[in-house]
C-alpha cells in the first residue's frame, strides 16, 4: 500500500498580485547512505547510482523466500514491473544472502521518488507480504532539486547522512523528525510561512517568482494537516484547493492557492455622436470595426457591443455587435442628411444614446494616390504590367475610373513609356545602381490627386570586372589657374563592359585648390607665388563599381614677376569732417598680375590742404584744414614685396555744409468708409543739393488709421468707420544728412450716398411627385434687384421654411426641395434678398408638386467598341448609356452583370467606362454585360463587344555613317542627337545609341542620345574611325561607322607677352599692317 504524508504549514499571503496561483513543491537533502526495510532483512544500498551489487540481510531464524519488485520508467508514462526473489538456508546467526544486481537505469544513475517528477528515470521498489515495514529510497543527483509537490508518494523512507541542507529523515507512526527544504512556483507577491504553532517564519529577500526556501515543521503521520490564509490581501479574495485532510489520505496530491479581484461596482459605458460625409451618388457607406464603437468609453474596460435604437429615416442601417456598420441609402442621387441613433452594451449596463449624422454632398472628392515602390536588376528593362501598376493601389472615394498622368522625370533612368493605365517601361542610366524615383498624379476625370511617389531600387549586378583609373600629369604657370576640359581624368580611364565613367575626388592637393567635376573636367589654382609640384587622387566609377585611386601631378612653372598696377581713387568728406577710410582702401581696385597680396610701399606727394596718415594696408585717415571747401589729393605707389607699381592719385572732395530739405502740405478725398491709396507725396518736396529724400511719419491722423506709410512717399489711409469730414497728419523729409520742416497730409473724408434696400419677387416651380427640384443660380434671385446694383445674398426668412417637403438654400439663390413622400399638392417657402447694408422684404417661392405617373422600365441596346492591342479603351460618359432610353426621361445608371474575360473593367455609373485588354499581346472579341436603373426599376440586360485589334509588327531602325573633323590635339564635342541625326526608325521609335567598336587614335565618350566627345591621341593627325547601332527599345539597327578627320593645327601660338611687349606688337601691327595673335597675355 501507498502513504501520503503533508507538511501542516498556514500560507500568510502579505502581497499577491490578482488572479495568480501558488503551488509549493519540495527539494530534498542530498543523501550519503540508503536504506530498504523489508519483510525477512534487509536490503542495503551502496552506492549511487544503484546499478552496483546489492546485499539482502536476513533476519534471525528467518527461512522463507522473499521477493522484492521494482519499476523501470518514468510514472507519467508508464513503467515496466519485474520481480526479483532471494532465497536462503536458516542458520541459527544473522547471515548475508545472495548478491542481487538490478539492471543498470536509462539516464545514468539516480533513484527518483514517484511524485511529479515528469518525464524522468526512476527506480521504485516495493516489497511484498506484511507484518514488516514497508521503504522507499529516492533522492536527486547532488545540487540539484527533485520537484516533488506536497504530497511524498510514497513517504515510508529512512535518511541517514545528510548533506549540505542538514540531516533529513522522515518516517511514521512514533518515529517523527523534522522535514527541511521546499521550493516555491507561481509566486508573484511576498509569501509568509507560519507552523503549525502560529510562530512566523521570516521569508528570505527576494522570494517571488520561482524561488526556493526552507522552512522547519513536524510530520506526524495520522495527524491532521491544514494549509489556510491567515491574511488577506488588500481587495483581493483568495481561496485553497486541497488545503486540508490527514497524513494517511491517498488522494491528496497538492495544494493550490488562487488570489483574484474583489469585484467593483459597475459603471455604464459613453457613446458619442459623430458626423460622416459621403458623395452623392454613393448608393452605401460601409464602416468596419469598431465604428460606432470607435468613440466609445468604458470606465471599467469591459467589452462593448452595439446596439441600433433608431433606424435612418432615409435609409436603412445594419449594424453589428462589433460596431461595424453598412448604411444603404434610399436615394442615393439626392443630397441632404440622414442619421440613426444606436447604444452601448458592457455585458451589464447600457450607455446614452448616441446619434450619427450622415451628409450626402454633391462635390466630388478627389481621388488619392499613394506611393509605389518596385525593384530591378542594373541594366535591365522594368516592364509594370496593368496589375501592379502605379494605379493599383489607389482610389476614388466615389468610385470613379482612375487614369494616371506623369507629373515629374526620374533623375537617374528614362521613362520609355507612362500610359494612362498606369503602367509603364523604365531604363535606368547604363551601370547607374541605387534609388530612383518619379512621380504621377491620378484623376478622376474632374480632380487630380497631389504627386505620389514611385521607388525604383536599381540592384547591382555581381562580379562585374574592374575599372582602371590611370595616372595623369599636367604642367601650368606660375600664378595661373589650370582648367581641364572633358574627358579630362578620365580620357586615360577604361570600363571593360563599356559604361560612362563619373570621377570623383579622392584626396585634395598639398598646397593648391581643386574642383572636380564628374565628367573628368577640373580646375586647379595654386597659391599666387607658389611653383613646383603638386598631386591630388581621385576614383573613377561606372555608378557600381569604384576603381581604385589614381594620381595627379601638376607641375607648376616658375615665371618673372610682374608688377602690381595701381588705379586712381576718389573720396568726399563734408567741411570740417575727417575721411577715415578703412582698409584696404586705395588698394581696393589695385591688380597684381600674380595675385599677391599688396601694400602701399611709398606717399609719393602729400595733399596740400590737410594732414595725410596713411596705413600700410590702405587705409588711411584725412583731416581738412579748418574752412576749406575744394578739391586736394596725394599720390602712393603699390608693392607686392617684389616690385612697386606705377604711382596712383587719390582724389578727396571736401563739401560745403549740407543744407536741409524743404517739404510742402499735400490734400487728398477719400469716400466714406472707403480706403485711400496715395504714392507721391514727396513728389513736391525739394533738397537743395538734389540728394534723395525719404519721408518720416511725425503724427497719425485723428480720425482713421495709416496703413504701409513707406519712406518712398506712398501711404494707405482707412477713415473710422462712418467718419465724414477732414483728417490729417504730419511728416518730415530727409537728405540723409539732415531733415526738413514738418508738412501736413490733409484727407477730406466725402459722405456716401444713402443706400437703399433690395427688391424681391416673387417665384413659383413645380416638380413631380417623389423627385427633388434642383434650382440653379441665380435662382430666386434673378429677378430681384438693388437700386444700387449691389450683390444680393439669398437666405430664408423668419418662420419661412416650407411644411409639406425639405428645403436647402443657399446664399447665391440656388436651391433643392425634396417633397415629403407622398404628398401632392402646393408648397411654399420664404425668403429675403440683402446687399450687406439693408435687407429686402421677404419674398414667396411656390412649389407645385404634381401626382407621378406610373414608371417603366428603362430600354438598354447593345454596343460595340475597338481599341488597338495593348492599349486602354477609354470611353467617356453617357458611354454605353448613349443609345439607351426611359420612357419617363429618368437618368439612368449602370450596373455590371457579367466581367470580361480578356481584359479588366473600370466602369462609371454615368455610363463612361475603361477597359485595360490583356498585357500579354492579347487580340481579339472580348465583351461584357450590364443593365441600366430609372432608381426604381432595372432594365433588360445589354452586351458590350470590344475588338481589340493586333498591332503592326515592330521593324528594325536604320543607322548611317557619319563624318566629322577636329584641330590636331583639339576635342571634338557633338552634341545632341549628333550621330542619330540621319537615322531612322519606321514606327518613329525613339533610339538610343551603342558603341560596337572604339576608336583606335583617340578616346570616346558617348552618350545614349546620341552625343559625343572625341579626344585624338597627342599629336596624331589622320583618320579615326569607330562603329556603332541605334536600337528602338527592341530591335537593334544595322551597324554603321563615325569617320572623324583629324587635321593639322594652322599656326603656332607665340610665346606669353608681357604689357610693353604687347604695347609694341599693336604698334607694329598698325605700322606694318600685321594680324599676329598672342596665344596669353599677362596683365
Amino acid at each position: 500500500m501507498f502513504f501520503r504524508i503533508f507538511v501542516a504549514v498556514t500560507l500568510l499571503l502579505l502581497s499577491f498580485s490578482a488572479s495568480a496561483q501558488l503551488t509549493l513543491t519540495f527539494e530534498q537533502a542530498t543523501p550519503t547512505e540508503y536504506r530498504l526495510e523489508t519483510v525477512g532483512g534487509t536490503l542495503d544500498i551502496a552506492g549511487l547510482p544503484p546499478t552496483g551489487n546489492q546485499t539482502f540481510t536476513p533476519q534471525i531464524d528467518y527461512a522463507s523466500p522473499t521477493n522484492y519488485d521494482y519499476i523501470l520508467g518514468a510514472p507519467s508514462t508508464g513503467a515496466q514491473f519485474e520481480s526479483y526473489q532471494v532465497a536462503w538456508t536458516p542458520e541459527n546467526n544473522f547471515q548475508s544472502g545472495p548478491v542481487v544486481t538490478p539492471p543498470a537505469l536509462n539516464s545514468g544513475g539516480g533513484i527518483f521518488g514517484f511524485a511529479s517528477l515528469t518525464d524522468t528515470v526512476g527506480l521504485l521498489l516495493v516489497p511484498p507480504g506484511s507484518g514488516g515495514t514497508i521503504g522507499l529510497g529516492f533522492s536527486t543527483f547532488p545540487g540539484t532539486l527533485s520537484d516533488l509537490n506536497l504530497s511524498v508518494d510514497p513517504v515510508v523512507f529512512s535518511y541517514a547522512g545528510g548533506g549540505s541542507t542538514g540531516t533529513v529523515e522522515l518516517a511514521v507512526a512514533d518515529n517523527s523528525k523534522d522535514f527541511v527544504g521546499g521550493t516555491a512556483t507561481g509566486l508573484t507577491g511576498t509569501l509568509g510561512l507560519q507552523n503549525n504553532g502560529g510562530d512566523d517564519v521570516p521569508v528570505p529577500p527576494g522570494v517571488g517568482g520561482s524561488s526556493t526556501f526552507r522552512f522547519p515543521t513536524q510530520l506526524v503521520y495520522g495527524d491532521p494537516y491544514a494549509v489556510t490564509v491567515a491574511s488577506q490581501p488588500p481587495g483581493q479574495s483568495c481561496s485553497v484547493a486541497n488545503g486540508s485532510g490527514t497524513m494517511a489520505d491517498a488522494e491528496i496530491t497538492s495544494v493550490q492557492i488562487t488570489c483574484v479581484d474583489d469585484p467593483t461596482p459597475n459603471r455604464a459605458p459613453t457613446v458619442l455622436d459623430d458626423l460622416i460625409k459621403i458623395p452623392v451618388g454613393t448608393p452605401s457607406l460601409t464602416i468596419a470595426a469598431p465604428g460606432a464603437l470607435s468613440g466609445a468609453i468604458d470606465p471599467d474596460g469591459d467589452a462593448l457591443t452595439a446596439a441600433l435604437v433608431v433606424d435612418a429615416a432615409d435609409g436603412t442601417v445594419f449594424l453589428d455587435p462589433d460596431g461595424s456598420f453598412t448604411y444603404t441609402r434610399a436615394n442615393p442621387n439626392t443630397p441632404g442628411s440622414d442619421s440613426f441613433q444606436y447604444r452601448a452594451n458592457d455585458g451589464t449596463t447600457d450607455s446614452n444614446t448616441a446619434e450619427i449624422t450622415i451628409f450626402v454632398t454633391d462635390v466630388n472628392v478627389a481621388p488619392v494616390a499613394n506611393p509605389d515602390a518596385y525593384s530591378m536588376a542594373q541594366d535591365t528593362l522594368l516592364v509594370v504590367p496593368v496589375l501592379q501598376s502605379v494605379l493599383a493601389n489607389d482610389r476614388d472615394p466615389e468610385g470613379h475610373a482612375l487614369t494616371a498622368a506623369k507629373a515629374s522625370d526620374p533623375s537617374n533612368g528614362t521613362l520609355q513609356s507612362f500610359a494612362d493605365t498606369g503602367v509603364f517601361l523604365y531604363r535606368p542610366n547604363p551601370g547607374f545602381t541605387g534609388s530612383d524615383s518619379f512621380t504621377y498624379t491620378a484623376s478622376d476625370g474632374s480632380l487630380s490627386s497631389p504627386p505620389a511617389t514611385v521607388s525604383i531600387t536599381v540592384n547591382p549586378n555581381q562580379n562585374r570586372p574592374p575599372i582602371i583609373a590611370n595616372d595623369d600629369a599636367y604642367t601650368m604657370s606660375q600664378g595661373d589657374t589650370l582648367n581641364v576640359f572633358l574627358p579630362g581624368l578620365l580620357g586615360n580611364d577604361s570600363d571593360l563592359q563599356g559604361h560612362p565613367l563619373t570621377a570623383a575626388i579622392s584626396s585634395v592637393p598639398t598646397v593648391g585648390g581643386v574642383t572636380v567635376n564628374p565628367d573628368g573636367s577640373f580646375t586647379y589654382t595654386p597659391p599666387p607665388t607658389f611653383s613646383g609640384v603638386d598631386t591630388f587622387t581621385y576614383v573613377a566609377s561606372d555608378g557600381a563599381t569604384t576603381s581604385a585611386a589614381a594620381t595627379v601631378q601638376i607641375t607648376v612653372t616658375a615665371v618673372a614677376n610682374q608688377p602690381p598696377v595701381a588705379n586712381n581713387d576718389t573720396y568726399a568728406t563734408p567741411l570740417d569732417t575727417d575721411l577715415v577710410v578703412a582698409s584696404p582702401g586705395v588698394l581696393g581696385n589695385d591688380i597684381d598680375p600674380e595675385g599677391s597680396a599688396l601694400r602701399i610701399s611709398s606717399i609719393v606727394t602729400q595733399p596740400a590742404n590737410g594732414v595725410l596718415a596713411p596705413r600700410l594696408l590702405g587705409g588711411f585717415k584725412y583731416t581738412p584744414t579748418t574752412g576749406f571747401t575744394g578739391t586736394v589729393s596725394f599720390q602712393y605707389r603699390a608693392s607686392d614685396n617684389q616690385s612697386d607699381s606705377n604711382i596712383a592719385t587719390a582724389q578727396i572732395t571736401v563739401s560745403p555744409t549740407n543744407q536741409p530739405p524743404v517739404a510742402n502740405n499735400n490734400t487728398y478725398t477719400v469716400i466714406e468708409d472707403k480706403v485711400l491709396f496715395a504714392d507721391d507725396f514727396l513728389a513736391n518736396d525739394t533738397d537743395p543739393e538734389g540728394h534723395v529724400l525719404t519721408a518720416i511719419k511725425v503724427s497719425d491722423p485723428a480720425n482713421g488709421t495709416i496703413f504701409g506709410f513707406d519712406k518712398n512717399g506712398s501711404f494707405t489711409y482707412k477713415p473710422n468707420a462712418g467718419f465724414v469730414g477732414t483728417d490729417s497728419f504730419t511728416y518730415t523729409a530727409s537728405d540723409g544728412a539732415g531733415s526738413s520742416n514738418t508738412a501736413t497730409i490733409t484727407i477730406r473724408v466725402t459722405a456716401a450716398a444713402a443706400n437703399g434696400p433690395p427688391v424681391t419677387s416673387n417665384d413659383a416651380y413645380s416638380v413631380v411627385q417623389g423627385t427633388v427640384l434642383n434650382v440653379t443660380g441665380p435662382g430666386i434671385l434673378g429677378n430681384d434687384s438693388d437700386p444700387e446694383g449691389h450683390a444680393l445674398t439669398a437666405a430664408v426668412s423668419f418662420g419661412g421654411q416650407p411644411t409639406n417637403g425639405h428645403l436647402s438654400l443657399s446664399p447665391d439663390g440656388s436651391f433643392s426641395y425634396t417633397p415629403d413622400s407622398g404628398f401632392v399638392g402646393v408648397d411654399s417657402f420664404a425668403y429675403v434678398a440683402r446687399d450687406d447694408a439693408a435687407q429686402s422684404t421677404a419674398a414667396s417661392v411656390q412649389i407645385t408638386v404634381t401626382a407621378a405617373t406610373a414608371n417603366l422600365p428603362p430600354v438598354v441596346n447593345n454596343d460595340a467598341y475597338a481599341t488597338p492591342q495593348g492599349t486602354v479603351l477609354n470611353v467617356a460618359a453617357p458611354g454605353v448609356l448613349a443609345n439607351d432610353a426611359d420612357p419617363e426621361g429618368h437618368a439612368l445608371t449602370v450596373t455590371v452583370t457579367s466581367q470580361p474575360t480578356n481584359g479588366t473593367l473600370a466602369k462609371n455609373p454615368n455610363g463612361g467606362f475603361s477597359y485595360t485588354p490583356t498585357l500579354l499581346g492579347f487580340s481579339g472579341t472580348d465583351s461584357y454585360t450590364y443593365t441600366a436603373s430609372d432608381g426604381a426599376l432595372d432594365s433588360n440586360v445589354a452586351t458590350v463587344q470590344l475588338t481589340v485589334t493586333a498591332a503592326a509588327s515592330n521593324l528594325p531602325p536604320v543607322a548611317n555613317g557619319d563624318i566629322y573633323t577636329t584641330l590636331q590635339d583639339t576635342v571634338l564635342t557633338v552634341a545632341a542627337p549628333g550621330v542619330l541625326s540621319n537615322d531612322s526608325d519606321p514606327e518613329g521609335h525613339a533610339l538610343t545609341v551603342t558603341v560596337t567598336s572604339q576608336p583606335t587614335n583617340g578616346t570616346l565618350a558617348k552618350n545614349p542620345n546620341g552625343g559625343f566627345s572625341y579626344v585624338p591621341n597627342a599629336g596624331f593627325i589622320g583618320t579615326d574611325t569607330y562603329t556603332y547601332t541605334v536600337s528602338d527599345g527592341a530591335l537593334d539597327s544595322n551597324e554603321t561607322s563615325v569617320s572623324i578627320t583629324v587635321t593639322r593645327a594652322p599656326a603656332v601660338p607665340v610665346p606669353a607677352l608681357g604689357w610693353p611687349a604687347l604695347l609694341l606688337l599693336l604698334l607694329m601691327t598698325a605700322i606694318l599692317g600685321l594680324h599676329v595673335v598672342p596665344s596669353r597675355v599677362r596683365m
